[in-house]
């Protein structure tokens, strides 16, 4: 009886309450499955449809709280400035930033020592990719433990969006230059600001103290980049502590805008009528420099480091300079140079002496005007150095103070002496220069302001300035008429008729950054506000999502002026008189006086 009424409860139970089909946690974990998978298919829609007919709160709102719902982080969301409609490419970076939130949870910052420079990068081909980049990138930006690998796949990020950018708006019609540097300050803004920032908290790169160098080498379809690299190893006198950052823009080949060209070349002298003719694609420095055998042991053992970009992502030196910069890897001294050069036997231990022996040491910087080929010597005795002591208001360029040479140095200095300008084709110095006076971002098209604005810089950061007493390089300078590539023409290429325009914009920055009297902040931002004015009034304009970050002023106090060291001061050290538009005579320097 007892096991009767026990089978028949046992009955009742299975009837009357059925298992579960599924737990309540596997059923959340389907509803948040089913969400993101249709948010994906909204975003993937919304990149593929036009949306030039949304009002910009309805373009932001739609495409930006979206994402904020897959990351779960409203205000970074909203921040995240687009180069112009939102894309394939940004919908991945959304979802990659919500993976990379996720395992937040499960990582913490790395207090146990580590290699910078690992894993290593490769320097052919050109645009390799690199192994678990997500991770690399994470761990650079968000857990303090950078990697030159992460940097780079920063710096690769930013150009693939500049590039994407760039071909949107020369396909569009009535672009203007406002919307060109708009899309550029907004990508800087998204990619190379907060790398900026994660470095300034991390203490990597260590900083070496073995005289090793690290040298910025700036290429732009440079077709003697191979030998200024082979001078550079063969005649240093300790090559296997050089270290080069080469970011070569090179004309890869292609259709439409990015066919190659050559310069404007000189078709009928008579008539002095130029103009651009068809090009094959250029030859890599890079990769004849590692294929010579008496080389290639360097490439192999991580030496040489390289950034490529094409030539229509080229947007000026200062920017190219800033990029190489990040390819320092915590070397001891730090040179920056052009890449069209030859180098004397020894320049490397002689630079080093010459530095050492500056008053300033270790705040010291060794800076000049590098002689022509025909007047470079190789060999001993070397000629003497030159200084960098004069000035003018260049009126042909908005009054932007241009640097020049004025004064050699003389046979008996026993040190260097000091001046208040540096040259940008030639800097050299302790590596702790990178950090104290990084280099700024917000320079785009930029050709003349740079040394102005960087010798100040430097100079109230309490960094001096001073001429070498050598010549132990020279450089290779080029008349127009030879109708080499110029970053200007490809700009012009790309927009045309706007290079002229875009190089102003940088020009406005600087001269707020130096203290022109006229260019303060309210007049400057007047001044972007207009140009904007005049950009929108075309009815098909798309790019209004860009005009937040349309200011020359963005981050200044990031990239300003040291605090060592007053701007009074260094325009009375100067003699520069921006009311008079003069530069003083400075017999001082000249004469080479100052220690």
């Amino acid at each position: 009886a007892n096991d009767q009424a026990l089978s028949t409860a046992v009955k009742m139970k299975s009837r009357a309450a059925p298992p579960p089909i599924i737990s309540s946690y596997a059923f959340q974990i389907l509803l948040f499955s089913l969400t993101s998978t249709l948010l994906f298919v909204v975003f993937l829609a919304f990149s593929l449809v036009d949306t030039s007919f949304l009002s910009e709160s309805e373009l932001n709102g739609s495409f930006q709280q979206g994402a904020a719902l897959v990351s779960s982080n409203v205000e970074e969301a909203k921040s995240i400035p687009f180069p112009f409609l939102p894309s394939r490419h940004q919908v991945h970076d959304f979802f990659q930033s919500s993976i990379r939130r996720g395992k937040r949870a499960f990582s913490s910052k790395s207090t146990t020592p580590y290699d910078f420079l690992e894993p290593r990068l490769e320097y052919l081909p050109p645009f390799a990719k690199i192994a678990n980049v997500e991770a690399l990138i994470y761990d650079t930006l968000e857990n303090e433990h950078p990697t030159l690998a992460g940097i780079v796949g920063v710096l690769d990020r930013f150009i693939r969006d500049l590039r994407i950018s760039n071909h949107a708006l020369a396909s569009q019609t009535h672009i203007q230059p406002a919307d060109v540097r708009a899309a550029y300050y907004a990508l800087a803004t998204k990619h190379l600001v907060p790398l900026d920032n994660a470095l300034k908290k991390s203490e990597y790169p260590k900083l070496r103290q073995d005289g090793s160098v690290f040298m910025s080498l700036a290429a732009f379809r440079e077709h003697i980049l191979a030998d200024t690299m082979k001078s550079a190893f063969r005649y240093s006198s300790n090559p296997d502590k050089l270290y080069i950052g080469a970011v070569v823009q090179n004309c890869f080949g292609g259709e439409g805008i990015d066919a190659c060209k050559t310069g404007m070349k000189v078709v009928d002298q008579k008539r002095n009528i130029r103009q651009m003719m068809d090009a094959p694609p250029d030859e890599n420095g890079i990769e004849v420099f590692c294929s010579d055998p008496e080389f290639a042991k360097y490439c192999k053992a991580g030496q040489i480091r390289v950034l490529y970009m094409h030539e229509t992502e080229a947007i000026g030196p200062a920017t190219a300079r800033y990029l190489a910069s990040k390819l320092w890897g915590g070397e001891n001294y730090y040179v920056q140079v052009d890449s069209h050069l030859q180098f004397a036997k020894g320049w490397d231990e002689l630079y080093i002496k010459d530095l050492h022996l500056a008053r300033a040491f270790p705040n010291a910087i060794l800076s000049t005007y590098p002689p022509g080929f025909v007047n470079f010597r190789q060999e001993p005795p070397y000629t003497r150095g030159t200084r960098i002591c004069n000035c003018h208001f260049s009126q042909g360029e908005g009054n932007i103070l241009r640097v020049e040479m004025n004064g050699r140095c003389k046979e008996n200095e026993t040190r260097p002496t000091q001046m208040p300008f540096a040259g940008a084709g030639f800097v050299f110095a302790h590596a702790q220069l990178l950090r104290d006076v990084p280099y700024d971002p917000y320079l785009p098209w930029c050709f003349m302001g740079e040394e102005i604005a960087y010798s100040i810089r430097a100079w109230t950061t309490g960094w001096s300035i001073y001429a070498p007493r050598l010549n132990l390089i020279g450089h290779h300078y080029r008349p127009l008429k030879l109708g080499l590539p110029h970053y200007w023409e490809t700009v012009n290429r790309l927009f045309p008729g706007m290079a002229d325009i875009l190089m102003s914009s940088p020009r406005k920055r600087i001269k707020n950054l130096v203290g022109y009297p006229m260019y303060t902040k309210s007049f400057v931002e007047k001044e972007c506000q207009t140009e904007l004015g005049l950009a929108r009034k075309f009815p098909d304009r798309r790019l209004y999502q860009h005009d937040k970050f349309y200011s020359v002023l963005h981050n200044l106090d990031s990239y300003g002026l040291g605090t060592n060291r007053t701007l009074v001061d260094y325009l009375a050290f100067a003699e520069i008189d921006y009311k008079k538009h003069t530069c003083g005579d400075l017999k001082w320097c000249s004469n080479g006086e100052l220690e």
